[in-house]
């Protein structure tokens, strides 16, 4: 029984256990009014949801860190002691050691990621492959926290009253390629592969408890199986072995392969609110990812990846125009993206504390507009479109968040 079809029996399963578990995967249960099981009372069984509030956090940006570890933004505050570590720079991945004059100053530039006071590769890059401008495809980059308005623009969409604040984050510069999601097939039924329950939670949102044991239902049996639905999926660019298409957006993956690769590769999914603010260079509150003057419209092939022509490029291939304010590529266009949340028309709240909408519903998001969109989908405002999360599309992608 090939891999679609197992996971098709075993969806119909979950189903007929109803209450007893899987509530997390009743596609077809309508949300009703967003109560979706335990809501604001706490709850967080796979059957009933989690409330959809987030709080607390690292706080807004440039914190900067007296001890080893801690993100300091374009160089850190505060006093630190000598031979401290921290993360710094621009993009907040230079490595910096505290001299004897109380300064930081930058000892490696990290290829990937740095995070808590050290360089790290995650695992989907130990064989270092490179996208962009010979760039590790898992470079990270700092975004700075701070507040915004979610589908707000002042241009395309003039409602402001969605507010959110967002903690600084690590978000993967590049779309996950093919070759870095290969690495994770070629380690599937090893140890460690799939995530543990609790794992990939959101540091920053109380109300996230992470990765459900019922999420396993999403996830193919063994790499075999994991090959055979990558390869049935209409229009995909996989294939069982290295190819052509090495460097392009992995596609054709839903929901649940999507956080599961971020969890093992040491990361998690973004939140909408998250990434909605990378894109629209937080509180600027771009049109598009790359709009200087915020309120400047101007698209074009030089800019982004969309229809026409509708072809799908290899990630990080337009760089410089199409740059957002924190330095990520293809924010808008190439792959939609999904992310955390569940989808709904608008926000879980006007007053989002490093929130997710973790209401249980039939659809989870996606965000940015693809290679087979016109311009209006790429507008950052738009916010996203709903997708059951068993589905898959060669037009939705992904990226990683993570913790600096």
């Amino acid at each position: 029984m090939r891999a679609a079809s197992k996971m098709r029996v075993a969806l119909a399963a979950a189903l007929l256990l109803g209450a007893s578990g899987c509530g997390e995967l009743l596609l077809g249960a309508p949300s009703g009014d967003g109560a979706g099981g335990a809501g604001a009372s706490g709850g967080s069984g796979a059957a009933g949801g989690q409330a959809s509030g987030g709080a607390g956090g690292a706080g807004a940006a440039g914190a900067g860190s007296s001890s080893a570890g801690g993100q300091g933004g374009a160089g850190g505050s505060g006093p630190c002691a000598l031979g401290d570590l921290h993360c710094g720079g621009v993009h907040g991945n230079e490595l910096q050691e505290c001299d004897a004059v109380g300064g930081w100053s930058t000892t490696e530039l990290c290829a990937s990621v740095c995070s808590d006071g050290a360089c790290v590769t995650p695992p989907s890059c130990v064989e270092s492959p490179t996208c962009g401008e010979n760039q590790s495809c898992c470079a990270s980059y700092l975004v700075e926290g701070g507040t915004f308005k979610q589908l707000y623009d002042d241009v395309n969409k003039t409602d402001d009253s969605f507010s959110a604040t967002v903690s600084s984050f690590l978000l993967d510069r590049y779309e996950v390629s093919v070759s870095r999601f290969r690495r994770w097939v070629a380690v599937y039924d090893e140890a460690g592969a799939k995530p543990a329950a609790g794992s990939g939670r959101n540091p920053n949102n109380p109300e996230d408890t992470g990765w459900f044991g019922d999420y396993n239902i999403g996830l193919p049996p063994t790499a075999a199986d994991l090959d055979d639905a990558l390869l049935e999926c209409p229009g995909t660019h996989w294939t069982s072995a290295p190819g052509v298409s090495e460097r392009e957006p992995m596609a054709c993956i839903n929901w649940f392969m999507a956080q599961a690769f971020c969890i093992w590769d040491g990361g998690r999914l973004p939140t909408a609110a998250e990434r909605n603010y990378a894109a629209a260079g937080g509180g600027q509150q771009r049109v598009y990812p790359w709009s200087a003057p915020s309120k400047d419209a101007t698209i074009s092939s030089s800019y982004a990846v969309y229809y026409p022509p509708g072809a799908i490029a290899e990630v990080g291939s337009i760089v410089g125009q199409g740059d957002g304010r924190w330095g990520h590529l293809d924010l808008a266009g190439n792959a939609w993206e999904w992310v955390q949340d569940y989808w709904a028309p608008e926000p879980p709240t006007t007053d989002c504390q490093n929130c997710a909408n973790l209401t249980v519903g039939p659809d989870r998001a996606y965000h940015g507009g693809g290679y087979l969109t016109g311009v209006d989908d790429l507008i950052v405002a738009y916010g996203g479109d709903p997708g059951a999360p068993l589905a898959a599309s060669k037009t939705i992608g992904f990226r990683c968040a993570r913790t600096p």
